[in-house]
């Protein structure tokens, strides 16, 4: 079994460039709003910022105090905010956001698909509206989640290890006999739509081929319809210029582009 610290070293070890690469694109996104302007990135955002308090929520719950003793200065910070809502709200958290993430998840899947299927119809719904259904799966959860409330979040310190651990003495029930069924739910209606948005893609691009294929055979016939004299014989002079002018034709028309 892996010791505390080697699990928390390992967490670190792609926590902190997945943070990293969250904040830089972020900022890419933000600093080039113009270009990156659309509701899946106004998503994408909202998506990163609760991943990251998720993840911040996780560690301080979780993995800081499996690591810290008694005597450390961390140790001692835990034990002074033991006794405020603190614990209580991190508790709360730590099962809330699971509605949250697997939420926004479905959310993000159902956008893609819309908007690939009539942009211009769904594209401004999802610019105006996307942040009240960001606000329905922030705050609709805690219809169920504040039940952790009800119950006492303790700080304790295992004597055998040196460590501590937030727990609650609420039956693990009282959430996840709702929240379980959420979660396989939205995970299914997930991969179903993104199923469905990758055969659209498909499908897409098989008909963008077809089409460009399509435009060049009609190319390649009024090539041939117009590089050739018409309506008396050719010398075999005007053949040989006619030849090349075809070819020479041919080359520069190739540049053309065929949607």
């Amino acid at each position: 079994m892996l010791s505390p610290w080697l699990t928390f070293c390992i967490y670190l070890f792609y926590g902190i460039p997945s943070f990293i690469l969250y904040i830089l694109t972020f900022y890419i996104i933000l600093r080039y709003r113009k270009t990156f302007d659309s509701s899946f990135f106004q998503l994408y955002l909202f998506d990163g910022a609760l991943n990251l308090f998720t993840f911040l929520n996780n560690y301080f719950k979780t993995r800081i105090p499996a690591i810290i003793g008694y005597n450390s200065f961390i140790g001692a910070f835990y034990r002074i905010i033991a006794n405020t809502i603190v614990l209580d709200f991190t508790m709360l958290m730590n099962f809330h956001m699971a509605y949250v993430q697997y939420a926004i998840t479905t959310l993000v899947s159902l956008n893609r698909l819309s908007v690939m299927l009539k942009y211009n119809t769904f594209e401004p719904l999802w610019r105006k509206y996307t942040w009240i259904a960001i606000v329905l799966i922030c705050f609709v959860p805690l219809l169920n989640t504040k039940v952790v409330l009800h119950y006492d979040t303790q700080l304790t310190y295992l004597n055998t290890t040196d460590t501590y651990s937030i727990t609650t003495n609420m039956p693990i029930d009282e959430v996840f006999s709702i929240c379980i069924p959420f979660m396989i739910i939205s995970t299914v209606l997930s991969v179903a739509i993104n199923f469905i948005s990758v055969t659209v893609v498909r499908n897409l691009q098989t008909q963008i081929r077809y089409k460009a294929e399509s435009n060049f055979i009609k190319w390649l016939r009024r090539s041939s319809t117009f590089s050739k004299p018409i309506g008396r014989e050719e010398t075999k002079g005007e053949k040989a210029r006619g030849s090349w002018t075809t070819q020479a034709t041919s080359k520069a028309d190739v540049k053309v582009n065929f949607p």
